[in-house]
């Protein structure tokens, strides 16, 4: 699949993008109350957007500031269609390439803890894994007593 990464600087294209494509994962963020709360943040936060040959967009990533040495990987989606084609591992490379220029030293991701069981988001740790992310703490409330977190952490320099 033909590939090129962008940077969205509309917010209202960055929230009607999230809200587009994560209506096509609702075995990941089935939750309508986080969905709403993802668009909202996705308006404010930088946006890199996959767009195939035909200029859709089938992916995007979202980055915040989480400290002055470590950058958070906000939330990444890609279309199922799209899964397995490389694209989630395009844009994380292009999200670690802001992180580098901006002097990071560490790329940081939240998703579900291993405690809970879920094949999805086995198969999401799996490929931060596969990225070269360890993890690095669980924090069992962050998201209510039933939906523990696991941060994970990349070093980039």
């Amino acid at each position: 699949m033909n590939t090129h990464i962008v940077c969205e600087p509309d917010p209202l294209q960055r929230a009607g993008i999230c809200r587009d494509i994560l209506a096509t994962l609702p075995d990941w963020v089935g939750i309508p109350e986080a969905v709403e709360n993802y668009i909202v943040e996705a308006a404010a936060l930088p946006m890199l957007v996959a767009r195939d040959e035909t200029g859709a967009a089938i992916g995007f990533a979202t980055i915040t500031v989480e400290s002055a040495d470590t950058i958070e990987l906000h939330l990444i989606a890609i279309r199922p269609h799209a899964h397995r084609r490389g694209i989630g591992r395009t844009l994380l490379e292009a999200v670690e390439a802001l992180a580098r220029q901006g002097q990071y030293k560490f790329l940081s991701v939240k998703t579900l803890a291993p405690s809970m069981e879920d094949e999805n988001y086995a198969t999401t740790r799996a490929f931060y894994v596969a990225n070269g992310f360890e993890p690095h703490e669980t924090l069992p409330d962050l998201w209510g007593p039933d939906t523990p977190c696991l941060v994970m952490r990349k070093t980039l320099r």
